[in-house]
């Protein structure tokens, strides 16, 4: 499923409407599942995206492919990249680690070089496929995945995603929307 940004993946809170609530609906529009059938099992997301990440995310509308895609995800038997345009240019690709701490009351995160209390470690790597020195295209592999994990751990390695303003910089995001004209 194509999942656009500003929508979750699945319900944070019971009014919350997600892609879980799309899929079902869609399946039930295409006859390709019944509201009997929901009696018993429902659709589901088999990994997620941040709210504001849009992407590609794999769904099983019957128990038996939900449990095949949860399976080769759990096994890393199947490869997740995702694309990033950043401010700068990375010197080399690479793979990089560190600990993240999450604060649930402000729904940040912090990164840490090393490990201390409520920290999970971390990892990241990225292949730059692009730049013209002032962003970059990368391929990031998540190696690891935790919450805003690609969008903290690249800015504090100086690289900080375009259009993220949580963990972004403000005036190049600013520069940015006045040049593309959005």
């Amino acid at each position: 499923v194509n999942k656009p940004a500003g929508i979750l993946s699945q319900k944070a809170s019971p009014n919350d409407h997600s892609m879980v609530e799309y899929l079902t609906g869609y399946l039930l529009e295409q006859h390709q599942i019944t509201r009997k059938e929901l009696e018993t099992f429902h659709p589901s997301v088999c990994n997620r995206l941040d709210r504001n990440t849009s992407g590609l995310i794999l769904a099983g509308k019957s128990l038996a492919g939900l449990q095949d895609f949860s399976e080769l995800l759990k096994k890393r038997s199947m490869k997740k990249y995702y694309l990033a345009l950043v401010q700068g240019r990375p010197e080399q690709s690479g793979r990089y680690r560190a600990w993240l701490k999450k604060n649930a009351g402000t729904n940040q995160v912090k990164i840490l070089t090393q490990p201390c209390d409520g920290a999970a470690m971390i990892e990241t790597g990225y292949e730059v496929l692009w730049s013209n020195g002032r962003c970059s295209l990368l391929k990031v592999d998540l190696i690891t995945g935790k919450s805003h994990q690609i969008r903290c751990h690249l800015a504090s390695l100086g690289y900080p995603l375009a259009g993220d303003s949580k963990y972004g910089n403000i005036a190049w995001n600013r520069k940015l929307r006045k040049t593309s004209g959005l």
